[in-house]
């Protein structure tokens, strides 16, 4: 029995392609932490902190991109 190629790079019936895990805390200062991982064992996982006062504006700017065609 043949096997089948598979394309993983370029086949159109892929729907979703690997994501790195992205986790959500609070940290000692109580800002918002959004932190993914980076799978090169060399380098740190990627952070963005946000401050609570700011918090608001992040997610009005995620819920834009939500609603977004």
């Amino acid at each position: 029995m043949a096997e089948e190629i598979f394309d993983w790079d370029n086949d159109d019936t892929i729907i979703i392609r690997t994501v790195k895990a992205v986790a959500v805390y609070r940290n000692q200062y109580n800002e918002v932490v959004i932190r993914q991982e980076n799978v090169d064992p060399q380098d740190e996982d990627y952070f963005i902190h946000v401050p609570q006062n700011e918090l608001r504006k992040l997610i009005e700017a995620l819920q834009k991109q939500v609603n977004t065609n």
